[in-house]
């Protein structure tokens, strides 16, 4: 979860059951989506989230790979976070968050 800010933010989703790798714009609990199909990430072993938000400009990294390259200018700033579904089993581990330099004074 990135950019999270009065209930509004932004999420990327690896979902095994379906297949997909998502972002989604949260609004207050209304979601918007951008999303691509993947091969299924196999269970029980460790994968690598990756995403970059820099301006409006927003990619998302599954195992190494480019998987969303996307822009969304409607969530400018906020708190960065962990997400999950109810549906699955989660664990996270090594959480590195790196800032990147202001374009502006």
């Amino acid at each position: 979860m990135v950019r999270f800010h009065d209930g509004k933010y932004y999420v990327i989703r690896a979902n095994a059951l379906e297949n997909n790798f998502n972002l989604y714009a949260y609004d207050r609990g209304r979601r918007e989506i951008a999303g691509v199909r993947v091969s299924a990430p196999a269970l029980g072993q460790w994968h690598t989230v990756r995403v970059v938000v820099v301006g409006d400009h927003i990619q998302g990294y599954l195992d190494g790979a480019l998987r969303l390259d996307h822009r969304d200018s409607r969530f400018r700033s906020g708190r960065v976070g962990l997400w999950t579904k109810a549906d699955s089993v989660t664990a996270f581990d090594d959480l590195v968050i790196r800032g990147v330099p202001s374009a502006g004074p």
